[in-house]
């Protein structure tokens, strides 16, 4: 529900339409159960591209190219973060992970050591979901 709130919302809504029926009526389990089949429904049809809240990543590393990918593997693996990896800092950029602090750069930074640790990983993922709730006006 964090990752996804564009999609978490529209299962709720679909949710409430059923209520309004009315008949049979729903248990809360079986109301639980219809908004888990609502939400791998819609998140299986709809392409992440048409999504509002996509997080725009740049990561870019002075150690080179080789490690560059190998972070945005990582980042790609994210799942349920719906994150788009960009090769370079735009008007859309949202974050921007390197090894050093530029000062240049408008935009949110996280400056991680080689290799980052567990805990920059945990960081990431929760900083993922603060941007998933702004952007959405969850906070």
């Amino acid at each position: 529900m964090n990752s996804y709130p564009v999609i978490c919302s529209l299962a709720k809504n679909f949710i409430r339409i059923r209520q309004k029926v009315g008949s049979p009526s729903l248990s809360l389990q079986s109301l639980q159960q219809l908004f888990y089949q609502y939400t791998v429904l819609i998140f299986s049809e709809l392409p992440e591209s048409v999504l509002d809240d996509q997080i725009h990543i740049v990561a870019d590393f002075s150690v080179g190219s080789i490690y560059n990918r190998f972070i945005q593997k990582r980042l790609v693996k994210l799942t349920g973060s719906n994150i788009v990896i960009d090769s370079k800092i735009t008007k859309k950029t949202d974050l921007f992970i390197s090894d050093k602090f530029y000062s240049g750069v408008k935009t949110k930074q996280i400056t991680w050591n080689c290799p980052p640790t567990a805990q920059d990983w945990h960081l990431l993922k929760s900083l993922l979901v603060s941007f998933h709730s702004k952007i959405n006006n969850f906070n």
